[in-house]
């Protein structure tokens, strides 16, 4: 997280406590130590321990796609991300698409403020596929083709895997005839993966060393960051 964030933080805290003169004293102390800290010092501050950065390098190809239908001639692998910086708060989200002998597509973030997590994780989804049907169109791909989305949030994974199909069915309505959340995302959503272009969905872990997911994750962050978040 940026020193602005924290910096914002504890500003919120002054104006919520500002009757209390000690609370409000110490925020002040702590501004000045943010401000004031060299690198190392807000490394510390802000993890336990540094923090791997993922690069290219460490991609593999997951085995799912080297595993595929043969009869898919061409495959694909996407991984995506979101995030947000307060929930909601300022959030922004990353996609990245490989091809099956690990060539790196395409890699992509975006922000949006003010956001929410789940809706950040569904516009990664949602431009990781805009993006390579826009590859296919532009290769002129034709034959069969096989995605695999790779994401950590079990909400994109399982609402595509599971929920759509009901809510379609009810007229974009949930069993407690509500309205879904993020309606408008996930139709876009379910707009771009219909028919050959309806992926695999694979629920990954996040934080767990996953080099594309880190990689996604790597920026966002950088995308908030240099946004001032």
């Amino acid at each position: 997280m940026s020193k602005q964030f924290f910096k914002r933080q504890l500003d919120k805290i002054k104006t919520v406590l500002s009757t209390d003169s000690e609370v409000v004293e110490l925020a002040n102390k702590l501004l000045e130590k943010i401000e004031s800290s060299q690198n190392e010092l807000w490394a510390k501050l802000v993890a336990d321990k540094p923090q791997q950065v993922f690069t290219k390098e460490h991609f593999i190809v997951p085995p799912e796609l080297l595993a595929a239908n043969p009869l898919a001639l061409t495959r694909f692998a996407l991984f995506c991300d979101g995030g947000c910086r307060g929930n909601p708060g300022p959030g922004a989200w990353g996609a990245l698409g490989q091809k099956v002998d690990g060539t790196v597509l395409f890699e992509l973030t975006g922000l949006d403020v003010p956001t929410t997590n789940n809706k950040m994780e569904l516009e990664g989804a949602i431009q990781a596929m805009q993006a390579l049907r826009h590859y296919i169109t532009q290769e002129k791909i034709d034959g069969p083709i096989e995605i695999h989305l790779y994401s950590d949030s079990k909400y994109v994974v399982e609402g595509l895997d599971k929920w759509i199909i009901g809510w379609k069915a009810r007229g974009w309505k949930k069993s407690d005839n509500k309205v879904p959340e993020n309606m408008e995302s996930w139709m876009r959503l379910d707009q771009i993966t219909q028919g050959p272009f309806r992926p695999i969905c694979h629920w990954v872990k996040g934080h767990d060393g996953h080099p594309q997911n880190e990689y996604c994750d790597q920026m966002i962050n950088k995308a908030l960051d240099e946004a001032g978040f």
